[in-house]
């Protein structure tokens, strides 16, 4: 089953944030993890659409792990119930789609 996830990748991606003009983060937090969707032809494609994804509203990329491929919704859900939910409304033009994300607060001062 495709699903039409042709070159369609996932990844756990923790990211920081530098200004966040999308208010994805609430004020508080330094930054957050969480499962992403992109589309691309390889990994290597994946990890460049999420850094200038992130980029674009003012999120720092820290580190992106788990790149999988995928192949269908279930799949996608078997990491991520928000994400599948998500994908299965991917607007055209968008590189990349959100899932779940866990944020959490610096430790010490800055």
């Amino acid at each position: 089953m495709n699903d039409g996830l042709e070159n369609t990748f996932i990844a756990l991606v923790t990211f920081e944030n530098n200004g966040d003009v999308l208010e994805i983060l609430p004020a508080e937090c330094h930054g957050a993890c969480g499962w992403m969707a992109v589309k691309a032809a390889t990994d290597t494609q994946a990890l460049d659409a999420l850094r200038k994804d992130l980029a674009q509203v003012e999120l720092r990329l820290v580190e992106v792990d788990r790149v999988t491929q995928v192949y269908s919704m279930d799949e996608i859900a078997d990491y991520d119930d928000h994400l599948a939910m998500n994908v299965s409304k991917w607007e055209p033009g968008k590189a990349t789609v959100w899932g779940t994300i866990h944020s959490y607060l610096a430790e010490g001062d800055a």
